[in-house]
């Protein structure tokens, strides 16, 4: 092609490529909502089950047509996980 754009397309990567050493925790809507609002969630109500001692995590969710996407990172403080950074403008095509 003569548009060079288009090739420029081919080299990006998802965001979370480069955050690959976190592990993923995928939130429902309810808790996606929560922490978008800054409103921390209990250990209890997330399934951290198959996290060893990690801290800081990946954070996905879904849209409503159920395609998952990547919406930001949070961490472990307690008992509590918070978010750290947030990635309002992801999309799973963005993501």
């Amino acid at each position: 092609s003569d548009n060079p754009m288009e090739s420029l397309d081919d080299l990006l990567v998802p965001v979370d490529a480069a955050l690959q050493d976190f592990p993923r925790l995928e939130l429902s809507s309810v808790q996606a909502a929560e922490i978008q609002h800054g409103r921390p969630l209990n250990l209890t109500d997330i399934n951290v089950s198959t996290v060893t001692d990690a801290e800081v995590f990946r954070i996905y969710t879904s849209n409503k047509a159920g395609e998952i996407y990547l919406m930001g990172m949070a961490k472990l403080e307690g008992e509590k996980l918070k978010s750290v950074r947030l990635f309002p403008g992801l999309t799973p095509e963005t993501g």
